[in-house]
């Protein structure tokens, strides 16, 4: 271990002054002299600090270095030459130099302080460098020591570089790798007072000047005039009190702290701050006791790294005092809040776990609690219980702390108070995440705590009655559930559902790993030879799959996915497979989960025996049969009529088992018309009863169309009529088309078995696709007799060209000038059936002249038929006698059940003349 020791003791670096009077120097020479007298009677005194070395030896060097130093025996210090002239100027002989170990040279403390004796100046030197000291008060300022001064020759002096003071003196502290000093920040003196706690005794500075330094042991030297007793406790602490403290071992009072388990470390260029703190128990008579730490020498500091210090490093002295009758008095007492055997279960969260009472029973001054620490002394470990509260007798959370530190748990404070000769509660809750079986014993082991008034870290008397907790768990939760479908399952596979389970954890969030399950069968039934899936039945995901035959083999493993199950939720689990085809009516399946493996949020993993027999499978094949629907037969539908019956079919379930459907497929029938929209036709839409299933196709290609995604019931041994709705174009190119049904995805409702289905295939009857027309033409003229009613002045007939029934909304008839006007004398003009004389809508009393609508009040004209019509008018005697020309231009018709209006033809008509006496 290598040492250096510069002479410095803690001191304030000062301006330096200005230039002085020619007279305020001599006088300050003068006084230096004085002093300086007096240092060198005194020297001669010194006891040897250097024995190591014969004292008729002066010169001396190591042998790997040319430096020669010189060896003042009285003072125990080296000083080397800088050069060979201050050697040879005080009449030395190279053959005065000695060889002496490193080792040894070490030991003597370097010479920092020369002057001559032709002078009083005094420098100050550092290596090859010198400094002068301008006056008294700069040298007592500095902390330096009038002993330490050593006489030079004038040649030795002019040896050294005259530099500025302030920066080689600051190179003494940075010389060594580590430097030790006491810390600015160290306390003053003061009174401390017994049976307190946390006494700040001292504050030293450690500084790595050249790489990082690691310090494995420090000692200090407990100074003063005291009882042993006293000190209780002496520890040690890094800058920020945090994570970092180590108790002394006390001797011959010297406090020993050893760090090799958790080294004090330094890093280059850095500054490191340690407190000395102390615990005072109590003594009969405290009058003058005093107190100080102090480190001693560089051999306190335990590190490979060569030290820097002016030894010994002392912090100030402390006064004892007995504060014992004005200080407060703190008390905590364990309360009785878990009964005897009391056990919490593995994922409990905010257990109860201990409570105190703490009071504060001197009535002197009120407390603020900073810290409580609470051990565990049962065998749960820091990863088996965390998320800490500390709650006060409000239920208010004061404090928290996610997890034990070793076992212990340390809750902080921003200085909670309690009033003195009050109290307050203090109850623990804790999360229990694992640890079965171990134990939770919950006891308050120490209290920072400090009287308001005073200041003080105070002891406090514990009481505790260790209460014991035992960690048990709790299996998960499985249950069969009934077997019911679920569209969600089939998503993604088909099949039937042959288990269904539900899985809960009641107090704890869980990793799912994987499950082990058995089947048991019928003998008749014959196995499963398809692959069975595993399904999350709520969302339909698959989760993994075994080849089902696997199962004859005895219990198969499936994985689960690490699905995360989290406290007081639910997961069902569903087993999917396709139950053979060979499998008859009364055959029985049953799964049994076994055994589930999963993962806690520790990452322990359990295996529960579950053993839960699923509901019993029984086969019950349903049966479903498709006819056209005869009821209806072939139907005609004009073009341009919207949402057409196209297909009817009727569905019939037999009495076996309620038919779920999910699918229905339809392709083009045995005619030659495809169900296209280039063709004419859009917005294909299924009905099953009475409610639309699946999506509206609004623009059919091909010849085959899908509808899916609905969940119909069709009740065993029940009739349902399947319909097929589209809108079909005016301009549709074919006129006639069947559809048939060429899938359907249909199961049993309960079981999942696929149904049985007959008659796909099966075509509709055919639906045929007409037209609403007519044809219009004039067949005669008339004329009118001044002053006479019913004058027929035209002929007409209209002839329904078309497939369906007609209905006649309007008739517009034109005339050349102004004839028929009401205003000429004409009136009430009408238009009347030839054969029967029936009038033909509505009458219009006062015609205008040009043209005049008629409306026909869908008066009907069947397909096929052709009727005569004649139009009839009054005329007074002021009407013009003469002739005009008449014409129908307009007539307006409509299919009787399709709505749709008909495409007239002839029209506007020949003219006809109308002729007037």
């Amino acid at each position: 271990m290598k040492y250096f020791y510069p002479n410095r003791i803690n001191f304030a670096f000062f301006r330096r002054g200005s230039q002085m009077h020619v007279i305020n120097i001599f006088i300050k020479a003068v006084i230096l002299a004085v002093l300086l007298a007096v240092v060198f009677v005194c020297a001669g005194n010194r006891v040897n600090a250097a024995v190591n070395i014969d004292a008729s030896i002066k010169q001396v060097k190591t042998i790997n270095n040319s430096t020669v130093y010189y060896l003042d025996h009285n003072a125990g210090m080296k000083k080397a030459y800088n050069n060979e002239a201050a050697y040879l100027s005080y009449g030395n002989e190279w053959s005065n130099v000695q060889i002496v170990s490193m080792e040894e040279l070490d030991q003597w403390t370097n010479i920092h302080l020369i002057k001559t004796s032709a002078s009083p100046a005094v420098y100050y030197i550092n290596g090859d460098k010198k400094a002068l000291i301008i006056n008294e008060r700069e040298f007592i300022n500095n902390g330096f020591d009038w002993n330490d001064i050593v006489i030079v020759n004038e040649i030795d002096l002019m040896s050294y570089v005259l530099s500025d003071f302030d920066s080689i003196f600051s190179q003494t502290y940075d010389s060594g790798e580590i430097a030790a000093k006491l810390s600015e920040s160290s306390p003053a003196g003061y009174f401390v007072s017994l049976n307190t706690k946390n006494n700040l005794a001292a504050v030293f500075n450690f500084k790595a000047n050249k790489s990082a330094v690691e310090i494995t042991n420090l000692s200090f030297k407990l100074k003063g005039v005291f009882d042993n007793e006293v000190i209780e406790k002496i520890y040690l602490t890094d800058e920020n009190e945090e994570g970092w403290e180590f108790i002394a071992s006390i001797s011959n009072k010297t406090a020993n702290f050893n760090l090799s388990a958790n080294p004090l470390v330094v890093s280059s260029g850095q500054e490191k701050e340690i407190s000395i703190f102390m615990d005072l128990g109590y003594c009969d008579n405290v009058v003058n006791q005093t107190f100080w730490v102090s480190l001693e020498e560089a051999e306190y500091i335990n590190t490979e790294a060569e030290i820097a210090g002016d030894f010994p490093i002392e912090s100030n002295s402390m006064e004892l005092i007995d504060g014992t009758n004005v200080l407060a008095q703190v008390e905590a007492e364990q309360q009785t809040v878990v009964p005897e055997g009391a056990e919490a279960i593995i994922g409990n969260t905010d257990k109860l776990l201990t409570k105190y009472k703490i009071s504060e029973t001197s009535n002197n001054e009120n407390i603020l609690i900073k810290e409580l620490i609470f051990i565990n002394l049962g065998a749960a470990g820091n990863f088996e219980i965390n998320n800490f509260e500390l709650r006060n007798d409000n239920n208010e959370t004061i404090a928290q702390v996610n997890k034990m530190d070793g076992n212990e748990i340390k809750f902080k404070f921003d200085d909670y108070g309690i009033n003195k000769g009050n109290y307050d509660y203090f109850t623990v809750y804790g999360d229990i995440i694992s640890g079965e079986d171990k134990t939770i014993k919950l006891q308050l082991n120490e209290i920072k705590v400090l009287g308001e008034n005073l200041g003080f870290s105070l002891p406090a008397e514990i009481i505790n009655t260790g209460e014991i907790i035992t960690i048990k768990r709790e299996m998960l939760g499985v249950m069969a559930i009934k077997l019911e479908s679920n569209d969600k399952v089939f998503t993604e596979q088909t099949g039937t559902i042959i288990g269904l389970f539900e899985v809960r954890s009641d107090n704890q969030n869980v990793v799912l790993d994987s499950m082990e399950i058995s089947l048991t069968r019928s003998g008749s039934a014959p196995g499963l030879a398809e692959t069975v899936f595993l399904i999350n039945y709520d969302t339909g995901e698959t989760i993994s799959s075994i080849n089902g035959d696997n199962l004859d083999s005895g219990s198969v493993v499936l994985g689960l996915n690490n699905i995360e199950l989290e406290a007081k939720d639910e997961l069902s689990l569903a087993l999917v497979t396709e139950i053979p085809a060979d499998a008859e009516d009364g055959d029985v399946y049953k799964i049994t989960l076994n055994k589930i493996t999963y993962q806690t949020e520790n990452r322990i993993y359990y295996s529960d025996e579950i053993n839960v027999g699923g509901k019993t499978l029984t086969v019950s094949r349903s049966n479903l049969y498709i006819y056209d629907n005869d009821e209806i037969g072939e139907s005609l539908y004009i073009k341009g009529q919207e949402k057409i019956k196209i297909a009817s079919f009727i569905f019939e379930s037999a009495a076996n088992e309620d038919v779920k459907i999910n699918s229905v497929t339809l392709i083009k029938g045995d005619t030659s018309g495809s169900v296209t929209y280039d063709n004419g036709f859009s917005n294909m839409k299924l009905y099953i009863g009475s409610s639309k299933k699946g999506r509206t196709i609004e623009k059919p290609y091909s010849d085959s169309w899908s509808f899916d995604g609905f969940n119909y019931k069709l009740r065993s041994g029940k009739r349902v009529e399947v319909k097929i709705y589209i809108d079909i174009d005016k301009d549709l190119k074919i006129s006639e088309t069947q559809l048939a049904i060429a899938d359907l995805a249909a199961f049993g409702y309960n079981s999942n078995i696929k149904t049985g289905i007959s008659g796909l295939n099966t075509n509709s009857y055919k639906t045929v696709f007409g037209k609403a027309e007519a044809e219009i033409f004039s067949t005669a003229g008339g004329s009118v007799l001044a002053g006479e009613d019913n004058n027929c002045v035209a002929s007409f007939t209209i002839k329904n060209s078309g497939d369906e029934n007609l209905k006649l909304k309007y008739l517009t008839i034109n005339t050349s000038n102004d004839g028929f006007s009401y205003s000429l004398g004409y009136s009430n003009l009408e238009i009347v059936e030839s054969g029967s004389a029936k009038r033909v809508g509505r009458k219009i009393s006062k015609p205008v002249a040009g043209a005049n609508k008629i409306r026909l009040r869908n008066y009907k004209v069947e397909a096929g038929e052709e009727i005569v019509f004649d139009v009839y008018v009054d005329a007074n005697e002021s009407v013009p006698t003469g002739s005009f020309q008449a014409y129908f231009s307009v007539l307006e018709a409509e299919g009787e059940i399709s709505d749709v209006e008909a495409e007239i033809s002839g029209q506007p008509t020949d003219n006809v003349t109308v002729t007037v006496n």
